[in-house]
């Protein structure tokens, strides 16, 4: 027995190819269900890393590194500086690398003396041997910035 469509979601139409001609179906067959995504569920086993990490120039560091036979799902990373001291400025930001591809996933931040950056970010995977990094895109110090970078995962083994 068909179901009869009275407000299409948007979306539908185009994810299910129904509009031909010009004209829209009045109705679904029963094979089509609604349904709720579990991926949520699935990762609730989560774990908290946390590194500390200093910049001595404009770079890019790679903080967190996936080991082989593992995939992470990222639910949050951050990097964070300590206060800056006076004179000092940077500007963060969080990104990852697999092989040769940098991938930026935040905005950049900046701070200046006597403020904290912090750049965030979060629910992408990671494959192995992809690494986290964080980014200065602006550095004056007349020593090295200290932080910390935290990152939350689920891992899962391949």
């Amino acid at each position: 027995m068909a179901t009869p469509i009275t407000n299409i979601p948007q979306g539908f139409l185009s994810l299910t190819g129904l509009r031909d001609m010009g004209g829209v179906p009045r109705e679904v067959t029963s094979t089509i269900a609604p349904g709720i995504d579990i991926t949520q569920f699935l990762l609730l086993n989560r774990e908290n890393l946390t590194e500390g990490v200093s910049w001595t120039g404009i770079t890019s560091s790679p903080v967190f590194q996936v080991p082989a036979g593992e995939l992470w799902y990222v639910h949050f990373c951050s990097v964070t500086t300590l206060t800056l001291l006076a004179g000092e400025t940077i500007q963060v930001q969080l990104g990852y690398a697999v092989g040769a591809v940098n991938v930026s996933i935040s905005d950049p931040q900046r701070a200046i003396a006597g403020h904290r950056c912090s750049a965030w970010g979060g629910g992408f995977w990671l494959v192995p041997g992809a690494s986290l990094s964080a980014r200065t895109m602006e550095f004056t110090s007349g020593g090295a910035i200290l932080g910390s970078a935290n990152v939350i995962i689920t891992r899962l083994r391949i």
